[in-house]
Order: C-alpha cells, then structure tokens, then sequence
C-alpha cells in the first residue's frame, strides 16, 4: 500500500512539475521572441544611416561615421555588444577606424557681438552664431570611466572643459578634459590619434569659440557591456575574412538565437577602396530572465506551494488509508470473536435437533437454531457494510 500511494505521489508531482516546466517554457520563448524582434536592430541603423555617396575620401568616410556612431550611442544599452571598423583596403586591410568610447564636442566657431536697443529703449548685447553648431570627436587615453556626476558636468553647465588641445578638421587631441566631481576637478588626457591631419592643425581656441555640450558616447564600455563588446568584435573580424573568401555576402544578415543573437553587415565604399565592417551581439535568454525574475521566482514559489499540497494529500489519505485498514482488521477480528460462539452454539443445537426424537424438543430446538442464525445474520450485515465503505474508499 505504502508503495501504491508512493507512486501516486510522485506521478502527480512530476506531472505538476512537467506542466511548470511547459508553461516556462512558452513564456520564456514568447519574451524572447518578441525581444528577437528588434535584436540587434543597431546594426541595420547604422547601415541605413551611411550617406549614398559613391565616392567619398577617407576623411569624410571618418566623420560621417562618428556621427553615425554618436546617434548610435544614445540608444546603444549594456544588452548591445555593437563593433563597427573602417577597413582601408588599399593598405592592406588595416583598420582605419573602429568603435570605442568616445566625446562629441559640439561648437560653435564663430560669434558676432551685437549691442541693439529694446523697444523700451535699453541697450542689450547678444552673441549671434555666425557658423552653425558643428562637433569634433576625442578620445581619451584609457578607459572613459565616468561617474553619473561626471557625465553631468559634461552637459549645458558647462561645467567639464577643454585645455591645452589642438584641433584638425575632425578630432580634438591632445591636451586635457578637465571634469567637475564631487572631490574636485578630474583631469583626463586626451588621446592623439594616427589618423589626424597635421597639415590642418590648429589650437582649440582657433576653432572652438564656444562649446556648446560634451557628450559622451559609449560604445565599448565597461563591464558586461565590455564583454559584449568584445564579443562582437571577435566575431566581426570572423566575419570579415568570411566575407573576404566569398563565404558570405555583405547585406546585413540576423541570426536569432536563444542564448546568443548576432546581426551583420559590409557596406563597400569608395569603389571598394574602403569596406564598413558592422556587428552586434545580444543575449536574449539573458534579457527575458534578467527583466522577469520576479515571475519566475513567483511561478516557482507556486510550484513548491502546489508540489507540497500534493504531498501533504498523498501523506493524509494514506495514513487515512493505514488507520481505517487498522480498524477494519480490528472489527473482523472482533466479528471473528463473536460468531465463535453462536457458532458452536448452533452446532450443539442442530446435534441435538438431529439426535431428538420428541417434536416438542426439537421445535424449541428450531427456534434456538433461528435465533442463532439471525444474530450471527446481523453480525454479518454489519462486517458487510464495513467491506462495501472500505471498497469504496479504496
């Protein structure tokens, strides 16, 4: 018996845990799937963002693509791993220009002061922009790990600045950044790049009048966001030689996957002169259970409570089972006992029935041999009754 309500426990509670498991399943799948929707949509911007040009020289090539970048950047989330790499295929497919955290500078270069007369008569200067707001782009030397504070400073209070750098046509660099943080003012180096053109250089003052905001663009970050990062430019330099040996087109391609969602691209530029490398990596399964933990640790509180209200069941209704066999054993043993007697009684009765000649003695014999008979009769009716509830209960 023991054994029997074993089975029936553990059969519902794998069949409890089994439907769990399903419904888990197909939420999960659902999140992710709708999460898959939109994975790595960054790299199908960025591809539609490049400018039609046929023919564009490395230099503009270089702008447009920080540019691209920086809007990137505004969406660009710890879930994105997104690398993108300028590849200059005339010198020997060197990297001419590839994603990492970044500034955008935006400036005005020129002001006009003009005093003009209110309508009431007083005097007010103005500063007009004369050339419209335009950016160039920095970068730092090692990693741009700034605080909430830190970035802050960088926006209209205008409370981060610029020392000591000079400027081409596209990049600040050299000299300082200097950020206000909460224990005073932060200093970053400002990095120097290959790909500035010295024939254009000009101190920052030449060209910078007035800064406008410093935005931060984050594009390899730090942390999980890092992994990504690099994830997806290892993966992007597969690619690339994939591409290369005719093993892959350019058109950007999406590989949605459970665990790991991946989306591609080359756009060829210049005649072929330049390839535009894009790659972005996402984790799905990783997202749904980062942002539903709290409906999976509820759907799991839910299987526990039900897996022990089914063990609880099981547990009563065999110790229900065990008491009411105990008892059951209990009153045959009794119904036992008592028919022993009016057994043995009606034995000595129908002897003596049999062995009497006088009709008078037998006919009280008779009555005593019925009178037996239906006692042990409601004696038997009753252990009947316990049998049929005990079937029943079975």
């Amino acid at each position: 018996m023991k054994k029997h309500y074993l089975k029936f426990g553990i059969f519902y509670c794998i069949l409890a845990l089994m439907l769990f498991l399903a419904a888990v399943l197909f939420y999960t799948k659902r999140k992710i799937d709708k999460v898959n929707e939109f994975t790595c949509s960054t790299v199908n911007n960025s591809y539609a963002m490049i400018p039609p040009e046929v023919n564009t020289d490395p230099r503009t090539l270089m702008r447009n693509m920080l540019s691209n970048w920086a809007f990137l950047a505004i969406g660009n989330n710890e879930d994105v791993g997104y690398y993108s790499a300028i590849i200059d295929v005339r010198n020997n497919y060197s990297v001419l220009l590839e994603t990492r955290d970044f500034l955008e500078v935006s400036y005005y270069g020129e002001i006009e002061h003009e005093t003009y007369t209110d309508s009431d008569g007083r005097f007010h200067d103005d500063n007009i922009p004369v050339i419209p707001r335009t950016e160039r782009y920095l970068f730092t030397d090692g990693p741009m790990d700034l605080t909430e504070e830190e970035m802050d400073a960088l926006y209209p209070t205008l409370r981060g600045s610029i020392t000591n750098a000079k400027c081409d046509d596209i990049w600040i660099y050299e000299g300082e950044l200097n950020i206000s943080a909460p224990d005073g003012i932060r200093t970053i180096p400002i990095a120097t790049y290959d790909q500035v053109d010295t024939s254009m250089e000009v101190p920052m003052e030449d060209c910078i009048v007035r800064i406008d905001n410093i935005t931060p663009c984050f594009m390899a970050g730090t942390g999980r966001k890092n992994r990504l990062y690099n994830e997806a430019r290892s993966c992007a330099s597969v690619f690339l030689d994939q591409y290369l040996d005719g093993l892959t087109t350019g058109e950007v391609t999406f590989d949605r996957g459970i665990l790991t969602s991946k989306a591609s691209a080359v756009y060829v530029a210049n005649g072929g002169d330049y390839l535009i490398v894009f790659y972005s990596v996402e984790k799905p399964l990783y997202m749904v259970l980062r942002d539903n933990i709290k409906v999976y640790i509820g759907a799991l509180a839910a299987l526990l409570i039900v897996q022990g209200l089914i063990i609880s069941a099981v547990k009563k209704l065999y110790h229900d089972q065990k008491d009411f066999e105990i008892r059951s054993r209990q009153l045959t043993y009794d119904i036992a006992s008592d028919l022993k007697k009016p057994l043995t009684r009606t034995k000595s009765y129908i002897e003596r029935w049999e062995a009497c000649d006088d009709d008078k003695k037998k006919q009280n014999y008779s009555k005593k041999i019925i009178d037996e008979v239906d006692s042990m009769s409601d004696t038997v009716s009753k252990f009947l009754s316990s049998g049929s509830v005990r079937n029943k209960r079975r």
